[in-house]
């Protein structure tokens, strides 16, 4: 009975390996692959009994390869967990965008690895990154700024061309700095509207003048 529960045991935590979300690896120094569930399988793209002695280098991209090898340098060097961002060579004209978590074993001998498919999140924030910058471009062609408001934390976001035209450095970015700004003879009537768009939810569109140090 303890050898069928102790092998029930083995069988659910070789299913939770193999099928976790995670790609696991084991390496030994040279960074060669000593043993790798189906998610790791899938990443790479072959299977587990072509892999095993491979060197997990040679499925990094060829520029990223000495970061690898200075990676698996520093895990065994550290005995502490270590982390770094790889490209892995594909099929696909695309590679695919990893991040690594390794830690060494005990025996000192081979280290556990995670990895974790980042590829979409990347292409995420560069989308997001292009579609800043190209914002940015438009407004200072244009000499238009934007700039957002949180109510419940106060926090001011800004663009780089509306604090230009405020004369304000981005240290500035405050509710404070903006009212200053703003010229005494208008400032009611800006906080006023600006206070029913909180409370109401209401668009506007008003103009007003900005009153400068300089006068």
């Amino acid at each position: 009975r303890s050898q069928e529960e102790l092998q029930e045991s083995r069988n659910k935590y070789a299913f939770l390996y193999d099928f976790a979300p995670v790609g696991y690896f084991t390496f030994d120094r040279m960074g060669s692959i000593c043993a790798v569930n189906l998610t790791g399988e899938r990443l790479l793209g072959i299977d587990g009994c072509n892999l095993i002695g491979q060197s997990f280098k040679d499925f990094v991209v060829n520029e990223e390869r000495p970061i690898f090898s200075d990676f698996i340098r520093t895990v065994f060097d550290s005995h502490c967990k270590q982390t770094c961002r790889l490209q892995l060579e594909k099929e696909d004209p695309r590679p695919l965008s990893v991040r690594i978590e390794a830690l060494v074993t005990e025996s000192g001998d081979e280290c556990l690895a995670v990895l974790v498919d980042i590829t979409e999140k990347q292409r995420a924030e560069q989308a997001l990154s292009e579609s800043e910058y190209n914002l940015a471009k438009a407004q200072a062609m244009t000499h238009v700024g934007s700039w957002s408001f949180n109510p419940i934390n106060g926090e001011v976001l800004a663009s780089a061309e509306l604090l230009q035209i405020m004369r304000l450095s981005s240290e500035e970015t405050t509710q404070e700095a903006f009212a200053n700004v703003v010229h005494p003879g208008d400032h009611d009537t800006v906080m006023e509207h600006l206070r029913l768009g909180i409370v109401d939810g209401k668009s506007y569109e008003i103009e007003h003048r900005l009153l400068f140090d300089d006068g």
